[in-house]
């Protein structure tokens, strides 16, 4: 895995910033999340500038406790008809400690973390505008399944990764 970063033009949205990681990967997928002036992508293959991370992936274990923060889109999907994609609707207020804690389970992992609500997010695709509800998620975790949890870094976690969202940054942590 590969970890790049790239100047943000800041009158880009998710969206064009989106189309813009697409060009650099030749259509591969990637991960990214804005960070101050730069965008951080994650890839399988390098790209100009890229440093690979996966010894430090390899060297996750069960029971190590990490820093991390992760911007996600905490939405559920009401089921339709069978056959049909569900409707993703924002999860509210009120769940979103329980159900940040159940995709970081699934993902491998068990933290204690904070919320911060960043609301919702405005892309344009073409005529039509694309609304993402957005939270970002620090803490500390402890890794259950380095396994899952690997896997989970490198695909990213929840919807909305092609928009910016689910790429968990983690970082070395020294418990006192």
């Amino acid at each position: 895995m590969f970890l790049s970063a790239i100047p943000d033009p800041v009158e880009l949205d998710d969206y064009a910033v989106h189309q813009r990681i697409m060009a650099l990967t030749d259509g591969r997928k990637a991960l990214f999340q804005r960070k101050g002036t730069s965008i951080d992508i994650l890839t399988v293959d390098p790209i100009e500038g890229s440093r690979d991370i996966s010894r430090h992936l390899d060297g996750l274990s069960a029971g190590q406790s990490l820093l991390f923060t992760i911007r996600l889109n905490p939405v559920v999907s009401k089921k339709l008809e069978k056959g049909q994609r569900g409707i993703r609707r924002p999860v509210p207020p009120s769940d979103l400690k329980a159900w940040v804690s159940r995709t970081l389970e699934k993902s491998g992992a068990r933290a204690s973390f904070s919320i911060l609500s960043e609301g919702p997010r405005f892309s344009r695709k073409g005529a039509s505008t694309i609304t993402l509800s957005s939270i970002i998620v620090s803490g500390v975790l402890e890794i259950l399944d380095p396994v899952t949890l690997r896997s989970a870094i490198v695909h990213g976690i929840g919807h909305g990764k092609a928009m910016g969202f689910g790429l968990l940054n983690i970082f070395d942590y020294l418990a006192p």
